[in-house]
This record gives C-alpha cells, sequence and structure tokens, in this order.
C-alpha cells in the first residue's frame, strides 16, 4: 500500500504456527510478487489470498494489470522460491485481466 497500489488480504482457515521456512518462504514470494505488480502491472489492485489448510499453506495473489508479459507464466524469482520448498505454483485458468498465481506450500 506504500508504494501506492491498493492491496487487500484475505486469510481463511484455522490460523497456525507454521515452520519458520515456510513463513519466510510465503512472505519473500508475496513481497516479490506485489514487487512485480508495482513495477509491471501499471495502474492496478492486488489481492492477496493465504488459506491455512490442513497439510499446507495457500497463497494466492491476483492483480487487475496488463498481466504476464513475454508470455512468461511465472516470473523466475517465484518459481525458484516454490522450488526451494518443494512447493507447487500455478496460473488460474483466469478470464480476467491481470496476473494470477496460486502458490502451495506443504507443511512439515
Amino acid at each position: 500500500r506504500s508504494a501506492g497500489m491498493p492491496t487487500a488480504l484475505t486469510v481463511t482457515g484455522e490460523r497456525r504456527a507454521l515452520p519458520a521456512d515456510v513463513e519466510r518462504t510465503a512472505y519473500r514470494i508475496i513481497q516479490e510478487a506485489l514487487t512485480n505488480a508495482t513495477r509491471h502491472a501499471g495502474e492496478a489492485s492486488t489481492l492477496v489470498q493465504i488459506s491455512y489448510l490442513p497439510d499446507a499453506l495457500s497463497v494466492r495473489i491476483d492483480d487487475d494489470g496488463r498481466g504476464f508479459s513475454n508470455g512468461a507464466q511465472v516470473p523466475w524469482s517465484i518459481s525458484s522460491l516454490v522450488n526451494d520448498a518443494a512447493g507447487t505454483v500455478r496460473v488460474p485458468e483466469d478470464h480476467r485481466p491481470g496476473a494470477h498465481l496460486e502458490i502451495v506450500l506443504p507443511v512439515a
């Protein structure tokens, strides 16, 4: 928000303590996605959804900006963080404008 991009956060599921590496990875992924949106989405707003699942943490980031450029699906900086955490990342099939990512990080 301090960078000028309207941002909303929703949290679902039962909040609980997570392993420090999962929390750090989720934080870095969200930070990177918001940085990318601020730099590349133009006049946009962003929604961050965090869901506590029984055996994982799901993070979804949606913006209503320009979307991914050059045909890229997932920014390298984000896919690298997800891979290091043995998580999964996908681009939801969403026909709305903008960039949409869903990341699932296992909680061991």
